[in-house]
């Protein structure tokens, strides 16, 4: 018979040999593909990434009202000076005031802002104390959001600029 010789064990198959075509759609698809790639403005081509954007204008006062809603909801009153902002890191400090019975306390303030996400770290000076304000930004600089504190308590927040405008 014919001279085709197979490896031992192996039989002649009995399917057609296999054709690898393109479709007309497909090469289609892919001129089209090609073409608008090529077609794009060197503008566009050349032009910057978006980047992160400076960080808003956090510069001044706030007026600060937190609930604490792990212990019963008491209120607290703060106000806040933020006074120093990196508006290329997003990083800010400031001080604040509140009252706690008769007491009058000064706290600390340091903070950043990404995009529209706030953190910030609020230190009591007498006694130790601190609390993690974590929330938004709003585009009229408001910020809100819940906070834990260093005696494992928690609640929400919400500051107020006392200035008028967008951050």
């Amino acid at each position: 018979m014919g001279g085709s010789t197979l490896a031992p064990g192996r039989a002649r198959s009995t399917m057609p040999p296999r054709r690898t075509e393109v479709g007309h759609f497909a090469v289609v698809s892919i001129v089209v593909a090609v073409l608008a790639v090529l077609s794009v403005p060197r503008v566009l081509v050349n032009a910057p990434l978006a980047s992160a954007s400076q960080a808003p204008n956090l510069i001044g006062a706030y007026s600060v009202h937190v609930i604490c809603t792990s212990c019963g909801g008491t209120r607290f009153t703060h106000s806040w000076q933020i006074a120093s902002e990196d508006r290329s890191t997003g990083t800010f400090s400031g001080t604040g005031k509140t009252t706690y019975g008769a007491e009058k306390i000064t706290e600390t303030l340091i903070g950043t802002v990404a995009g529209n996400s706030v953190r910030i770290t609020s230190t009591y000076k007498t006694p130790i104390y601190t609390w993690q304000p974590r929330g938004k930004l709003a585009s009229n600089c408001s910020m809100s959001g819940s906070f834990t504190d260093s005696l494992h308590q928690s609640g929400t927040w919400q500051a107020n600029p006392r200035r008028s405008g967008h951050c």
